[in-house]
């Protein structure tokens, strides 16, 4: 990954997905690679799509655990976030293996962002084509109940896809907006049923209880 916060030279204004990928490089969760690009059509692989997560969550990459991954070495280039997102419960492995180039598929996707942003909703079945009883049924309804992700034209997710970089990127920066959103109403409502309760307990000092006190004189006052 190179320097973040750049113009990408293959993603026009015109792309699909421009505005969260600059959102994103803004907020220095991407990068893209050396030669100013992003590469949008390639795959997201496991390790990008975890140090991806792990910047988003500001999560603690310098005090991590050794992993028990046999292909991810300390000196991989995404140890630290992969052991970040291990440790926080987000991305595990199969097998004692992490499979750090293989791309991410969408299904994958879905439960990584829920795992990551705790998206509960009902979760309704949208999709032709994810059965109840598949892994990500849930995660991948749950995008759609926010409006994260809608799945094709033709009402399917197809869940055993791989997801590439533009997507996960648009769909990173989604799940972002509605959880600020989320934390925005809660405060919101804090600060209401603050101010009710403010209200109440100002009444309830203005209310005559029946205290008297010795007239002040000018001096004492």
């Amino acid at each position: 990954f190179a320097s973040a916060d750049k113009t990408f030279y293959d993603v026009d204004n015109n792309f699909w997905g421009v505005k969260e990928i600059n959102e994103l490089s803004s907020k220095q969760i991407i990068s893209g690679y050396e030669d100013q690009s992003f590469r949008p059509s390639n795959e997201v692989t496991r390790a990008e799509a975890a140090i991806m997560i792990a910047r988003a969550l500001k999560l603690n990459t310098e005090d991590v655990p050794a992993v028990p991954f046999q292909d991810v070495e300390a000196s991989h280039f995404a140890y630290n976030e992969i052991a970040a997102v291990y440790k926080a419960g987000i991305m595990q492995g199969s097998n004692n293996h992490f499979q750090p180039n293989e791309g991410l598929k969408r299904g994958e996707m879905a439960v990584l962002l829920d795992n990551a942003f705790h998206l509960a909703a009902t979760a309704e079945n949208t999709f032709g084509d994810v059965a109840q009883n598949h892994f990500a049924f849930d995660a991948i309804h749950y995008l759609a109940a926010h409006k994260i992700s809608e799945g094709y034209p033709d009402k399917t997710f197809k869940p055993d896809n791989t997801t590439n970089r533009a997507e996960f990127a648009a769909l990173l920066a989604k799940t972002l907006n509605v959880k600020n959103d989320a934390n925005i109403a809660a405060l919101l409502a804090e600060i209401q049923e603050n101010e009710i309760e403010l209200e109440s307990y100002e009444f309830i000092g203005n209310a005559e209880v029946g205290l008297s006190f010795p007239e002040m004189t000018g001096e004492d006052a």
